[in-house]
């Protein structure tokens, strides 16, 4: 049986989507829809990705939400700092991020959605190999499928409950 990984290793079975990593601090910022940007020192170069799934560390180890990514861009601290309310992080924050840094790349986000139930690394093993990201990882086109079925999944289950 042929094992499947959830991160493109090649340019080829890369798709538009993306995994990216958040701590705890994040989820409620996230849910409350408090960031329209995210801010990260490594992003992918070699594609234009169109779709972030968010996995939360804890306290779920799973991805939650997923949301369009209008755009991708590196940006400057003083760019940043004009920008602290979108990125939810105060002026402080954003400069200890940077650290001695001159730019860093920040996804403008939009449309983001949360999971009925959130999608566990194990789940998401049971279906292809996967290994949270420590930053972000390219989904491979049959992970982005995959990930896209039990999303429809999770979702249709949650209708059925709903009677």
């Amino acid at each position: 049986m042929a094992v499947f990984f959830a991160k493109a290793i090649s340019k080829d079975e890369a798709s538009d989507a993306i995994v990216v990593s958040f701590g705890r601090e994040w989820l409620k910022k996230i849910k409350e829809k408090e960031v329209s940007l995210v801010i990260r020192r490594r992003a992918p170069v070699k594609i234009e990705p169109r779709l972030m799934y968010m996995h939360f560390n804890y306290p779920y180890g799973a991805i939650c939400a997923r949301a369009k990514i209008e755009s991708l861009e590196k940006i400057s601290l003083n760019t940043a700092l004009e920008n602290a309310e979108q990125l939810s992080l105060t002026k402080e924050e954003i400069s200890q991020y940077f650290g001695v840094l001159d730019d860093i790349y920040c996804y403008k986000v939009s449309g983001i959605v949360f999971s009925k139930k959130p999608i566990t690394t194990s789940e998401f093993n049971s279906r292809l190999k996967y290994h949270p990201p420590q930053s972000f990882i390219v989904l491979s086109i049959k992970a982005t499928i995959v990930l896209n079925e039990m999303w429809a999944d999770v979702a249709a289950k949650a209708e059925l409950y709903r009677d």
